[in-house]
This record gives structure tokens, C-alpha cells and sequence, in this order.
């Protein structure tokens, strides 16, 4: 009887103790991105308080900001491309406000981890008196996963 007893506890042990699939290791990688616009612009093109961390997912909220944008900032010249496949793709924008000509705003680094994407921004500081409204414009695959920013 004890020894039947101590499989079975043996037995509750070995299956809790299992590997499921679902909850494997994952390993955070580097998405690629690539360059939609950057750049700084001597005029305020996009009405925003400080810096405007935007993850644009569907082509009616892409399309309403490259028409509110457009106004101020020639979009066929300045944008590698407009029309993005949003069922493959989606577009992270980081637009600061307006700063001394010289500041830049620049996406490093686009790292997938388990629950999230981080993406990584520099900000680099120039001294002119004019000024200017930096961004930096990527597009990444497609993803479910929310995206934060540092």
C-alpha cells in the first residue's frame, strides 16, 4: 500500500514538474525596421505638447497623420513610402516638439521580448537658436504584443 501510495505522489510530482509547450523559454531578438522618414524640419508639423510616441497598426489612423502632417511637410519627398501593408506591417513614429535646430530624434534599437517590443530612443541635443521639430519614422513586422519606449 505505501508503495502504491508513493508512485502515485511520485507520479503528481513528475507531471507537475513537466515542461509544457506553451510556456517555454523565449529568447528576446532584434527586429529589423525599416526607415519610412526622418528628419527636422524647421517648421511644427505635428501639434503635439513633448515628445508623441505613436504606434500606427491600421491605414485610417497612418493615413489621418500623413494628411494632418502634410500641410507642413512634403510627403512624397521626405516619406520612402506611404502605403504600408498593414496586414504584415505596422509603423512606430516618435516626433518630438519643437527644439533647437541641430536636435535630433533617432530609433536605435527594436528589441521583440515576450510580452512586449521596446524600442529604444536616442535623443541627441544641438544648440542653434532656430527652430525645428525632429522624427524618426520605422516600420516592423506586424505584431500583437504592445510597444513600449525608452
Amino acid at each position: 500500500m505505501k508503495k502504491i501510495f508513493l508512485m502515485a505522489i511520485l507520479s503528481i510530482v513528475l507531471v507537475s514538474c513537466s515542461s509544457d509547450d506553451n510556456n517555454e523559454s523565449f529568447s528576446s531578438q532584434n527586429i529589423d525596421f525599416t526607415l519610412i522618414a526622418k528628419g527636422s524640419p524647421n517648421i511644427a508639423f505635428y501639434d503635439n505638447s513633448d515628445v508623441e510616441n505613436i504606434v500606427f497598426t491600421n491605414s485610417s489612423d497612418w493615413d489621418n497623420f500623413l494628411s494632418e502632417i502634410s500641410n507642413s511637410v512634403n510627403v512624397e519627398i521626405a516619406f520612402s513610402e506611404t502605403n504600408v501593408d498593414f496586414d504584415n506591417f505596422q509603423v512606430i513614429a516618435v516626433v518630438r516638439e519643437l527644439q533647437p535646430t541641430g536636435n535630433e530624434v533617432e530609433i536605435t534599437n527594436i528589441v521583440e521580448y515576450q510580452d512586449t517590443i521596446l524600442v529604444t530612443v536616442i535623443f541627441i541635443e544641438g544648440d542653434a537658436t532656430i527652430l525645428s521639430q525632429p522624427f524618426h519614422i520605422v516600420k516592423i513586422p506586424k505584431s500583437d504584443k504592445p510597444v513600449a519606449f525608452e
